[in-house]
Formats: C-alpha cells, structure tokens, sequence
C-alpha cells in the first residue's frame, strides 16, 4: 500500500495503518473504522480510481480521516461521534 494518506500515516504513528489494534485503542473506535470503511466501499464502487484494491482505497480513506485530510470533511459526523479523545 503506497497511498500518500497510508505513507504518511506511518511516519507520524510509526506503525502501519493495518494494524487495527493499535487504531481501535488510541485513536478511533472499531464501530468508527467500520463506518468509515463502508462509506469506503461504497465510494469505491461509484466508479472512482481502479488503480488501487477496495482494501488500499478503504485504508487510504481511513488514515486520511486520521490525519485531519480531505475524507475527514466527507466522514466529519463518524470522526467526531467515534474518535478517542486522548
């Protein structure tokens, strides 16, 4: 997974955003990263870039909602309602 939103993601957090675990405890609940990844693949399936798997496109929207980027404006109700608040 090679998305700029993934890449970068790691650098900040210093893990990689599969690894859910570590999302689900310190920064967004699983019902969050669920809903996030529905909207994913829904947005996926309306004809946008093929060039990529579900799976990339859906972690690259997750980390994107993480780091405050354009999907965390599309996905604002699920970040605020789920987010963990440190």
């Amino acid at each position: 997974m090679n998305s700029k939103h993934i890449v970068d993601f790691k650098k900040k957090y210093g893990y990689n955003i599969t690894q859910l675990t570590k999302i689900y405890s310190s920064i967004i609940t699983k019902r969050g990263v669920d809903l996030i990844f529905e909207k994913s693949v829904k947005a996926y399936g309306n004809g946008n870039e093929k060039a990529v798997s579900k799976r990339e496109w859906a972690f690259s929207r997750l980390a994107s909602v993480i780091l405050g980027r354009n999907a965390r404006t599309v996905d604002k109700d699920i970040w605020m309602k789920y987010k963990i608040k440190n």
